[in-house]
């Protein structure tokens, strides 16, 4: 996934345009290089995938 003010979620597809959408709908993540980027899924389909683990 490209990284800036675009996000795209690998599992339900989920767009983002903008910094406020993307913050809204992913999230971001600090990596340990000091870099900020997007949560790769929304947050939609990571609780899902929560819910779903936990069921197991």
């Amino acid at each position: 996934m490209p990284y800036g003010e675009y996000a795209e979620c690998p599992n339900c597809g989920r767009i983002a345009y903008d910094s406020k959408e993307i913050k809204n709908l992913f999230g971001y993540r600090k990596m340990e290089d000091g870099r900020i980027i997007p949560q790769s899924w929304c947050r939609n389909c990571r609780i899902k995938g929560k819910i779903l683990y936990n069921e197991k």
